[in-house]
């Protein structure tokens, strides 16, 4: 009969260890998303408002820009095919999918896609209140141009105010099918816009919102959310942010787990955002970790072992097995 307690009590504890350390379980997380690049221009200063705006735009063959300027710092990541920028005194510049040219404020260039497909591109800018976003030069009234580019998706978030340095990042995350993001804020202000496929962004605290392709999400600095996909194909997004020197571009909620890095796509890419080793526990949206049949076994096991022990103890006082001593 001491052997069945023993082997009852074996039984137990390995158990309560387990519902102990059940939380580990419950907070096995999805994959996280793919960055497929990172586009970055350190340095920027702005005094007074501006407004930041993320455009996608589609270049056909043949199809190219007039020499001309920005009234703000920005960039341009290629998204896909190569373009070629054109920059005064300087050799052209041919860029492929992942690559980046660099704007700053008053400098003339040109943009052309010289190739046979269709090239789109991902331009964000930090415009000053009341300046201009483009300013055509050099190109005198009546002369003929190429047909330009279409604009895809515009985004904007105006009323932005930045106290000293602050870096720009353009990043483009593919979400597969079921990957998310966990519970976790950013250290400046941004603008996700959906470029292909669809996910549901999750504001704490507010309903989802579910944007498709050209819909937009505006990402204040401090706000907690998630990002996932529900769907059943793939999801593409350009997030555009401004990162106040020294701040934090990711920040998970203090109640998630991390989670892996996210995986490099096979494409010529700068390295990945200080990334969300972006990610933690389980939020709205995200798929079920099972956590609900793990507790049910656990508790039917606990309480198989502690019947054990109690008619283990119970046959031994009925025997006699256990008298006191003299």
């Amino acid at each position: 009969m001491k052997r069945i307690i023993r082997m009852s009590l074996a039984l137990l504890m390995p158990l309560l260890a387990l519902m102990a350390s059940g939380a580990a379980f419950a907070q096995e997380l999805p994959p996280g998303p793919t960055v497929v690049s990172r586009s970055s221009l350190p340095g920027q200063t702005i005094n007074g408002e501006f407004e930041l705006i993320n455009i996608m735009l589609d270049f056909d063959p043949g199809a190219a820009t007039p020499p001309h300027t920005h009234g703000g710092p920005g960039m341009v990541t290629v998204l896909s095919q190569e373009m070629v920028f054109g920059m005064e005194g300087k050799p052209d510049m041919v860029l492929k999918s992942g690559e980046v040219y660099h704007d700053l404020p008053g400098m003339v260039h040109t943009a052309a896609n010289k190739g046979a497909s269709t090239s789109r591109v991902s331009y964000m800018v930090a415009l000053p209140k009341g300046a201009a976003l483009t300013t055509v030069v050099g190109v005198a009234e009546g002369t003929d141009l190429p047909p330009g580019p279409k604009t895809v998706y515009r985004n904007s978030l105006p009323g932005l105010t930045m106290q000293g340095e602050f870096e720009m990042i353009n990043l483009i995350l593919d979400f597969a099918p079921g990957s998310a993001t966990p519970l976790h804020r950013h250290g400046g202000p941004g603008i996700v816009t959906v470029i292909e496929g669809e996910l549901v962004f999750a504001p704490e605290g507010q309903a989802e919102i579910v944007g498709k392709p050209g819909d937009v999400y505006l990402d204040l600095p401090g706000t907690h959310h998630t990002a996932v996909n529900k769907s059943g194909a793939p999801a593409r997004v350009s997030y555009a942010v401004l990162l106040p020197t020294g701040a934090t571009l990711t920040t998970v909620a203090a109640a998630s787990a991390p989670a892996p890095a996210p995986a490099q796509a096979p494409a010529p890419a700068p390295a990945p955002v200080e990334q969300p080793a972006s990610a933690p526990t389980e939020f709205v949206g995200m798929p079920s970790t099972g956590e609900g049949d793990y507790n049910l076994v656990v508790l039917v096991a606990l309480v198989v072992a502690a019947g054990l022990i109690f008619e283990g103890m119970s046959r031994l006082l009925r025997t006699g097995g256990i008298r006191p001593r003299d």
